[in-house]
This record gives C-alpha cells, sequence and structure tokens, in this order.
C-alpha cells in the first residue's frame, strides 16, 4: 500500500491529469504489487503508461484552449494550492475548472511580480495595465508549454525509472534505480573519461539553449560561444552533424560531450539571427 501511495504521489503530484476512476482502476493492484516485483509481471505498469499517455494527451489540449481564452483579473477567486487538501477529479468539466484556476494563478503571480518590477524600478520603460496582463499570459503560456513538449518527450524507460524508485523508496534514501541513461552518467562523472563543452544548456521553443558559459572551459577558451546562442546540430568530429532541434537535452548531451581532446562541432544560431 505504501509503494502505491508513493507511486500515485510521484506520476501526478498536484492531481492535474488523473480522474477518480483512474485511481479505483489502478488501485485493484495495490496489494499485488509485491507479487509482481518477484515475478518480473509489468503489468500495472504497462497499464499505467497507456493510462497516464492519454490523460497527458488530453491535459495538454484542454491546457491549449484555456491559454487561447480569457482572464478576468478582477475576479474574486481563491485557488488551494496544497495537493494534500483535495482530491482527483471525478469528472472532465471538474478537471477543466481545476486546470483553469492553476493556469490563472501562475499568470496572476507572473503578473503581481511584473508591476512590482516596474513600480520598484524607475528606469524602466512604463507600460499599460493591458501589456503586462498580456506579457504575463505569454511567459505563463510559453512555460507551460515547454513544460508539455518535455512530457511528451518522456519514454517508458523514465516512466519505469519512477515505478521502480517508488518501490526502492520504502528500503531507505540510498537505495535508487538507475535507468541506462542515468549509469551511464554516473559512470562518466566517476571516471572523469569524458568531458563536455563546458556550458550550462536549457531547452526552450524546441531548442537547446546555451544559459551560461562556464570560466575555464573549453567553449570560454575557444571563445565563440556565448549565453543565449542555440544549438540546432551537433557534429563529433568529421561526421554529419545530427539534428537536435526538439530532441531531448540528456539526448543532445550525449552527443556533444566526448573524451578530451577530441572534437566536436556545434551549428549555433546566433542571437543576431545568423
Amino acid at each position: 500500500k505504501k509503494v502505491f501511495d508513493v507511486f500515485i504521489e510521484n506520476i501526478d503530484p498536484n492531481k492535474l491529469f488523473l480522474f477518480q476512476k483512474d485511481i479505483q482502476q489502478l488501485s485493484k493492484s495495490k496489494f499485488k504489487l509485491d507479487d509482481a516485483v518477484k515475478e518480473k509481471d509489468l503489468s500495472f505498469f504497462n497499464s499505467y503508461v497507456s493510462l497516464i499517455e492519454k490523460r497527458e494527451k488530453s491535459a495538454e489540449k484542454l491546457v491549449l484552449e484555456i491559454l487561447q481564452g480569457n482572464f478576468d483579473f478582477k475576479s474574486k477567486d481563491s485557488i488551494q494550492l496544497d495537493s494534500d487538501k483535495y482530491d482527483f477529479v471525478s469528472s472532465p468539466k471538474e478537471l477543466k475548472e481545476r486546470w483553469f484556476k492553476y493556469v490563472q494563478s501562475r499568470v496572476i503571480n507572473e503578473l503581481y511580480f511584473s508591476i512590482k518590477k516596474q513600480e520598484d524600478n524607475d528606469t524602466l520603460p512604463k507600460k499599460s495595465m493591458k501589456e503586462l496582463e498580456t506579457q504575463a499570459i505569454d511567459k505563463v503560456s510559453g512555460r507551460i508549454k515547454d513544460w508539455f513538449s518535455r512530457l511528451n518527450q518522456l519514454e517508458r524507460g523514465d516512466r519505469f525509472s519512477v515505478y521502480m524508485n517508488s518501490i526502492l523508496s520504502l528500503y531507505g534514501p540510498h537505495t535508487n534505480y538507475f535507468p541506462p541513461k542515468d549509469k551511464e552518467d554516473f559512470d562518466i562523472t566517476m571516471s572523469g573519461k569524458l568531458e563536455g563543452i563546458g556550458a550550462t544548456l536549457t531547452v526552450k521553443d524546441g531548442y537547446i539553449k546555451v544559459s551560461k558559459i562556464i570560466a575555464g572551459s573549453a567553449s570560454w577558451k575557444q571563445g565563440e560561444l556565448k549565453a543565449g546562442d542555440l544549438i540546432t546540430a551537433v557534429a563529433q568530429g568529421d561526421s554529419i552533424p545530427v539534428d537536435v532541434v526538439n530532441m531531448r537535452l540528456d539526448k543532445a548531451v550525449r552527443l556533444i560531450r566526448g573524451r578530451k581532446g577530441t572534437e566536436v562541432r556545434l551549428t549555433v544560431k546566433k542571437m543576431d539571427g545568423s
């Protein structure tokens, strides 16, 4: 039962995807998970994967519709942010209402800090409330779309890792399951045999974006890569460049890093568009 509760908490902590009927369906295996592990039975895991993928797709469509609508910034509304104090929804209407409140609270939060920033800094150009509202919606919309983009890139192995670690969490804080790519990362960190380019990378609108150059690194010494640059393709030495637009960040990083002294070539879109 503890494994099941931890697992549900891990896969939908804010109760924004699953319905009560989904939890009831998954609960049928609540007291069989120990037997499933012993028998290498993945039927519960398989049913969860097909269910959560369907619910995530539905939620994405729902949220995109909400972002196209209007927000009432003068309404006296409230939102409960402690998920322990509310249950999973029982209907699509209830789910839409929960998502609307969640998105609107993010927009209002962004709007509040934009107003505060403008009030505290006299050097900033003053924007109208309408402009600030539009800016807040755009920023939140971008973040949420990026979030769903990352969700869409989750693979079966990522979900299996969550399942296994929900089981292992009961044995102690130092027991973890590493999926193959995480095991590889761990081995590289411990051995020091492979090196990166010395840049902190993030994903923005499907692009691998350089957010920071680390002083003393290969990128810093070479001098051409700058914060804000977008990496569009990667090639090891003379090999054919691989397109990394819309690629998962961890997969792009695997292409970029290599043994010390070897060459990596990046195709980069600069801030000026070149």
